[in-house]
């Protein structure tokens, strides 16, 4: 190509820019030549063009929109759908939604004209784009029925990763978008079990389901024993985020906080890497609730959450979490920007997020000997954690408000919050056995009021 090159550049058509390669001199000579191509020729050039862009390594798929364009220009379908998922994700690790929005539009647009196999693979990852907290997590819109017929379509056509992947993506529809817990967790149980029966599953849906099942409290024994199983998997489970983010849950759940605080940190290390800043604030938000819980300094890391919260848009709501954690680890003699920040959250229906925080409030006023606010916080917990179908927290709330009565004297009142987190008790997190034990203790031997 060198020699005609030459005479382009001779005759000032072309020029060498300054990492060797050429372009044309000018737009309208650009323009010129693109209307001079005869139609079949110009989309047969595009489809060359698409092609060969999807094929040149490219880890971090800067040549990815450009794929896409010549592909759309081509209607060159998989190869856009394809190009358009990467193009998307490049823009959520840049932050730029609208963007990635428009990538994953177009893709989409390609991907229903295929046959049902490439529509079903291309589609589910697509959607992975959409469902980001800076597009459409929390406003899932026709989603969930659309992720419903991909899943059916995936189980007809024998697709188990993908029906896999597309159980889960539902299962965060159910949980952000609805906040139905209960359906999220049973999506994400069937998720697990599809693709534990497969003869060589994927790794990577496996360990997002079952991260998802650690982050949504879903059978916890259960889930715990996975991750003791996904240990076999070495390299392959610990080089995700997935991975050390859903062990880093189970730990902290079964009172290792240590571990825990190592795993989830390395999975801030991965998702660093691969400019993931959901998972690098969903993580920080949940090692800054671990300090507060054993009494630590969260400053630091709550100064890091608000920062990563802006990077995620106004689209959630990670700015009102950050606010109320940080709240959280000041809480003083002032409960009020804690109490405004909680009215915030529930404002912007995010009440999932509370029920944790009240909980933390409530056993910092308890052991301060400040029943008055103990109470306040366990009563509002209880009633959330109910709402919201956080039984962990419904079963901490109860804990507390038994503490509290038995401090009280009110040993029927205390007796009958025991008694209602006696179902399911495999369940609760270690420092809620805890709690019943002390409300337990504090039931038998009311004379023996002391606090420790």
């Amino acid at each position: 190509m060198l020699e005609p090159l030459g005479e382009l550049e001779e005759h000032g058509v072309v020029v060498a820019v300054s990492d060797g390669a050429y372009d044309l001199a000018h737009d309208l000579v650009r323009e010129a030549a693109y209307r001079h191509l005869s139609t079949p020729r110009r989309i047969m050039l595009h489809r060359r063009i698409g092609r060969a862009l999807a094929i040149v390594p490219d880890d971090d798929d800067i040549l990815a929109a450009d794929a896409a364009r010549h592909a759309d220009q081509a209607d060159d379908g998989a190869i856009c759908a394809a190009a358009s998922a990467r193009a998307g994700r490049r823009c959520v690790r840049l932050l730029a939604y609208d963007e990635a929005a428009e990538h994953v539009a177009r893709g989409r647009r390609h991907a229903r004209r295929l046959d049902a196999r490439q529509r079903v693979v291309h589609e589910i990852r697509l959607i992975d784009v959409l469902l980001h907290p800076g597009l459409r997590l929390r406003d899932p819109g026709t989603l969930r029925t659309e992720l419903a017929e991909l899943c059916a379509l995936a189980g007809q056509l024998g697709l188990v990763d993908e029906l896999s992947a597309a159980l889960t993506l539902l299962a965060r529809v159910y949980h952000w978008g609805w906040g139905d817990i209960p359906r999220a967790g049973a999506l994400l149980q069937r998720s697990v079990d599809v693709i534990s029966r497969a003869d060589h599953p994927m790794v990577e849906p496996l360990l997002q389901a079952a991260r998802c099942l650690a982050y949504l409290e879903i059978d916890m024994p259960r889930t715990y024993d996975l991750f003791d199983e996904l240990v076999r998997l070495g390299e392959l489970a610990e080089a995700s985020h997935q991975y050390h983010w859903g062990r880093g849950l189970v730990l902290a759940w079964s009172g290792a906080v240590a571990e825990a605080h190592d795993e989830l940190k390395q999975a801030i290390r991965f998702a660093d890497a691969r400019g993931d800043h959901w998972v690098q604030f969903e993580c920080t938000a949940r090692l800054a609730l671990l300090e507060i819980e054993v009494g630590a300094d969260a400053t630091q890391l709550c100064a890091q959450l608000n920062p990563l919260a802006a990077k995620l848009g106004h689209c959630g709501s990670e700015q009102q979490y950050a606010r109320a954690i940080g709240a959280l680890a000041r809480l003083g003699a002032d409960d009020g920007p804690f109490v405004s920040a909680i009215d915030e959250l529930t404002r912007v229906d995010a009440r999932f997020l509370t029920p944790d925080l009240l909980g933390l409030a409530a056993e910092r006023r308890y052991h301060a000997r400040d029943l008055t606010r103990a109470q306040y916080y366990a009563q509002r917990a209880l009633d959330v954690a109910a709402a919201v179908h956080r039984p962990s927290e419904l079963a901490r709330a109860h804990a507390l408000l038994a503490c509290i009565a038995a401090h009280h004297g009110a040993l029927d009142t205390a007796t009958q919050h025991v008694t209602a987190t006696a179902d399911g008790r495999n369940q609760w997190p270690r420092h809620v056995h805890a709690l019943c034990a002390r409300a337990e203790s504090l039931i038998a031997h009311p004379e023996e009021d002391t606090w420790q």
